[in-house]
């Protein structure tokens, strides 16, 4: 096994998610993310599994922040996980399939994925109503239904640069 990353805590690395709404698009970021990352020793990746309390998805804005613990009731269902099941690679992108858990639903998806050797990023859509939350509708219009995740993990073996 070439490397077993845990890197919660390293500033280079964050999830995040953009709600989308016809007036202003806002993202939540978290830099405190519990992630294991397993490569073999050919430097490909094996797994990928990442928790993250949604506590910590911050925008930025107070009010904002406390608008989003309502909507995904994080006083029920305070973690998004997700676990690989399965990673194939296509066209240099790596497809990481697993069950992601949010908001007490568990769903299987695809998540595309690169890695540099380095870091390993990706972004995709997730549409809230899969997992129960009901759009909220800010100035009294709906959000978009779907929200656009993102990552970024650093290996720490470089100390973060």
């Amino acid at each position: 096994m070439l490397a077993n990353l845990s890197l919660a805590g390293i500033n280079d690395s964050f999830i995040s998610y953009i709600i989308h709404h016809p007036f202003k698009d806002v993202s939540f970021k978290s830099n405190e993310q519990n992630t294991a990352i397993v490569y073999n020793e050919s430097n490909d990746l094996e797994k990928m599994d990442v928790s993250v309390d949604i506590k910590t998805l911050k925008s930025g804005i107070a009010w904002i922040d406390e608008w989003e613990l309502k909507i995904v009731e994080w006083n029920k269902f305070n973690k998004i996980e997700f676990k690989s099941n399965k990673i194939t690679m296509q066209g240099g992108t790596y497809l990481v399939e697993g069950i992601i858990t949010f908001h007490g639903v568990s769903k299987t998806i695809v998540i595309p994925t690169i890695y540099d050797g380095n870091v390993l990023a990706g972004t995709f859509d997730l549409r809230i109503t899969d997992f129960s939350i009901t759009k909220p509708k800010p100035f009294g219009i709906p959000v978009n239904d779907y929200i656009t995740v993102s990552f970024r993990f650093q290996n720490g073996d470089d100390n973060g640069k």
